[in-house]
Order: C-alpha cells, then structure tokens, then sequence
C-alpha cells in the first residue's frame, strides 16, 4: 500500500515505514542532521565510525564505507595512496587544501567513481595517477559531481 504525505507544496509517495525503539531513535539522529567525518593520515579505521576529530579513520574508503547521504568527510593534509573510491551517496569530500591533500592513485585503478544517485561536492583536493583503460583517470562521474579548489594530475 502506498500513502501520499503532504509537506509544503510537495507531495511524498512510498511505503509507510514505523520504527520503535532503539531503531527509531538511531533512525530519526541520521535522518535529522548530516554527520562530519574525519580522516587522516594518522587515524585508523580498525572499529571507528569516523565521527571524532580526535580519533579519526585512516582512510578515505572507509569513511565512504560508514558514511550515510548529506554527510561531510573532512580529510586532513597528507597523501592518501587509495584508488577505487566508490562514492555511492550524496557526500561532500573537503580536504586540507588542493597543495596540501593528496590523494594518488599509484597509477593502479580509477580513484574516484560517483555513483549513478550521488550528488557529491569536492573541495581542496589534489587527485593524482589514477589510471584506467576505458574513461578518465581521476574521477568517473556517473550521478552529479561538483568540483571546486581542486587539481587534477
């Protein structure tokens, strides 16, 4: 069965969903406000949600792996060697600075796919040495990609 909800002048379609409990709560902080996660060079990613400056995940697949729509991904200055990015949600990526973060594909995959319903923004990063045989290096951009401050190389 599907219901109509009626918010301002839009109209919502889908199914009715009720969540109770620890469900709805851990359901309702996501849904209310977008998380920042951090990450860096010094971090690591063994049992870490991303979400403290103070013990951030080591690497950027990672924190795209915990991160859910609307959220931001903070990356600190350094070189992140990771290729094969898969951005499959709606995510901002901030780096320290294009001069200061990089993040190098040691000439092995693709670094960075956006997926077909992603909406993703980049900012103050360097991409560097992605490589693939069929489309563009850096950054293969199947949804909606906006980049701002950043160097391709």
């Amino acid at each position: 069965m599907r219901r109509g909800l009626r918010a301002g002048a839009a109209t919502f379609l889908g199914p009715v969903v009720a969540l109770t409990g620890a469900g709805a709560a851990a359901a309702h902080a996501r849904v209310s406000a977008a998380t920042t996660l951090y990450v860096s060079v010094l971090g690591s990613d063994a049992g870490n949600g991303c979400t403290r400056t103070a013990h951030p995940c080591a690497t950027i697949s990672h924190a795209l792996s915990v991160t859910a729509a609307g959220d931001t991904i903070r990356i600190g200055a350094g070189q992140y060697d990771e290729s094969g990015l898969q951005a499959t949600v709606s995510v901002s990526l901030v780096g320290a600075g294009a001069e200061w973060t990089v993040i190098d594909g040691l000439a092995k995959a693709g670094i960075l796919t956006v997926g077909p319903t992603a909406d993703v923004s980049m900012s103050g990063l360097t991409l560097r040495d992605g490589s693939t045989t069929d489309h563009g290096g850096a950054v293969y951009n199947n949804g909606t990609l906006t980049a701002t401050g950043d160097r391709f190389l």
